[in-house]
């Protein structure tokens, strides 16, 4: 997943909607909770498992000019995305932020959530 958001970044565009919900693999199971299942245990052992993110319907394309790191959005703009994976980084009256940090942000959420709830597998 971390590779798809360098992907998308180093193309100028921010997700801002990044949530375990807004990402599939290539192994069909019936569940989300199918993340122990032996076929995609070894799918994932074998380095084959693949990730894919998708739902972009909050995301944006950065304007030629500003690199990244320089350009910002208003700080109302950040709560555009999946209620409750928000990471409420700019809850603290900033004018601005910067999306693509946001993204990095809401990933490490996505990563603690799972570990908190599955433990370290």
């Amino acid at each position: 997943m971390q590779q798809g958001l360098v992907f998308f970044h180093l193309r100028g565009v921010g997700h801002r909607d990044f949530s375990f919900e807004n990402t599939l693999v290539n192994h069909f199971s019936k569940a989300h909770s199918e993340g122990e299942h032996p076929r995609r245990k070894k799918l994932r052992k074998d380095g084959l498992l693949c990730y894919g993110l998708f739902d972009y319907n909050a995301s944006m394309f950065m304007p030629e000019g500003p690199r990244i790191g320089e350009f910002r959005l208003p700080s109302a703009m950040s709560e555009w995305g999946r209620y409750g994976c928000l990471t409420h980084d700019t809850d603290q009256g900033e004018y601005d932020y910067d999306p693509f940090a946001y993204d990095v942000g809401m990933m490490g959420r996505v990563f603690c959530s799972e570990s908190q709830v599955r433990g370290d597998s």
